[in-house]
Order: structure tokens, then C-alpha cells, then sequence
């Protein structure tokens, strides 16, 4: 005879031990949705080229991050189409709106951001009087080589921290200004 489990009392008259794992849950599931809000994005293409042009720059060895103060912050990710195809594309813009999401908060608070990936440069010795480099027998320029995410948060805590750096020493003490909060300088 096979140990069958009892039921715990309850409401329904047709409980049964399988009666959890039907689904192929035992356990009620909770899910959190970790996602970067669709309101924390900014759109606007006018907002993004005044932000390229107006706005002030922190830069790093693989990450741009341009900003200006808003009333609603937002967030703009752009990866140009010399790092490739656009699954590479994708999956770097993927990394910079992690990125975003999971250090907001060494961004300057209240302000509109264009974390922007620029293509490295390359150094005065790796060109060559010839041609650019060509993926082997395709005719096509190679992507440039993609940072990796702990690459891109590396560069991130740089710039970040260079420029809280620099805000805390030009404060003088007893100044209404707190460092990391004055975007006016």
C-alpha cells in the first residue's frame, strides 16, 4: 500500500495531492518584473540631439554619458551600426539600459540621459597604409569590438566617480550647494 499525503481542510471537496503540481507548480509563483520602466525612456529624437549638443559629458575608455537637468528624468541608449549587426546592436543597448537600471544612482539625479557607446579608436600603429580590415571573404568591414558588461560598469564607476570627485573639491565648505547635485557648473 503507497503512503498517499492528506489533504489539508479547505473549501474544496476534490483536493487531491496532485492537485498543485497540475500546473507544474507546487508553490504559488511570484513574479517581479525587473525591466526598466517604458516611462524611464526617453523617445523624443528632438530631446536626444539637444542633449548631444547642449548637454553636459562624462567620458570613459568604452561609454559616453550626456545629461542635462529635467523635471521627468529619462534615459535614451544608442550604439552605433559600426558595432554590427543588429542583434550585436541589440545586445549592447541591452547592457547599457542594465547598466542604467542597476546604478541610477551614480547618475546626476533629475536629469535627462544619453548613455552613448562610441566606436573605439583605433592607435596610430594598428593602421595600415592599406585597405581597412575585411571579414574574411565577405567584402564587409569587421564590428568593432564589443565591451563587455563588466567592461562598460568598470567605465562606468571611472567616469562616475571622477565627476563627484571634481564636484566635491569645487564646493567650498558651507556652500547651499551639495556635491553631486550642482548640474549648473
Amino acid at each position: 500500500m503507497a503512503f498517499v499525503p492528506e489533504c489539508p481542510p479547505s473549501a474544496d471537496a476534490g483536493c487531491s495531492p496532485r492537485d498543485g503540481a497540475r500546473d507544474g507548480n507546487v508553490y504559488p509563483s511570484v513574479t517581479v518584473d525587473r525591466r526598466l520602466p517604458r516611462a524611464h525612456i526617453l523617445k523624443s529624437a528632438r530631446r536626444i540631439s539637444e542633449l548631444f549638443k547642449c548637454g553636459k559629458r562624462l567620458s570613459g575608455r568604452f561609454l559616453q554619458c550626456y545629461y542635462l537637468p529635467s523635471e521627468r528624468p529619462q534615459a535614451a541608449f544608442i550604439v552605433p551600426k559600426r558595432y554590427g549587426s543588429a542583434v550585436r546592436r541589440n545586445r549592447q543597448k541591452r547592457r547599457l539600459r542594465e547598466l542604467y537600471r542597476l546604478r541610477r544612482e551614480l547618475f546626476p539625479p533629475n536629469c535627462d540621459l544619453v548613455l552613448y557607446l562610441p566606436v573605439p579608436r583605433k592607435s596610430p600603429r594598428a593602421r595600415t597604409a592599406t585597405r581597412p580590415p575585411v571579414a574574411c571573404g565577405t567584402g564587409r568591414k569587421t564590428a568593432a569590438p564589443a565591451p563587455s558588461f563588466n567592461d562598460l560598469l568598470e567605465d562606468l564607476h571611472e567616469i562616475t566617480g571622477s565627476c563627484t570627485k571634481h564636484r566635491a573639491r569645487r564646493c567650498a565648505p558651507g556652500d547651499q550647494n551639495v556635491p553631486g547635485t550642482d548640474l549648473t557648473a
